[in-house]
């Protein structure tokens, strides 16, 4: 009996969980971030910076659905954020620069080079996704 109610109790726990995740009528937005690193910072760096964005900020924010981290290729990456709706995305994006983690991710990039990145056709490879 007592294993029947943990598993009705996980059941619910998760139902809840994707239903704050799911985008109301039917609404996705996707936030599209391209990206140039800066030159001394390694990869591996710049995911760690990455993971405390999501575990601090976005996985708090209501309306976030997932992020994906890709790349092009040595330098040239983006972020791709799943959003329920425009209004979660621009809430969110009002609370970025009071976010200490956040502001540590954006000290990896080159800002001044990405403000050209991310045009054209291109393929990038998935690095990590939450």
């Amino acid at each position: 009996m007592n294993i029947l109610r943990i598993v009705k109790s996980l059941i619910a726990s998760l139902v809840a969980c994707f239903s704050i995740a799911s985008p109301v009528n039917g609404e996705t937005v996707i936030e599209w971030a391209p990206f140039v690193k800066k030159d001394q910072i390694n990869e591996q760096l710049l995911i760690s910076k990455a993971d405390a964005v999501n575990r601090q900020f976005l996985s708090l924010q209501p309306g976030f659905i997932k992020r994906s981290l890709v790349k092009k290729d040595k330098y040239n990456f983006a972020d791709i954020v799943h959003w329920g709706s425009l209004t979660a995305a621009q809430q969110a994006a009002k609370k970025v620069s009071n976010c200490e983690v956040c502001n540590q991710y954006f000290s990896q990039m080159d800002h001044q080079k990405s403000k050209l990145a991310g045009s054209g056709f291109s393929y990038y490879q998935v690095l990590k996704e939450w």
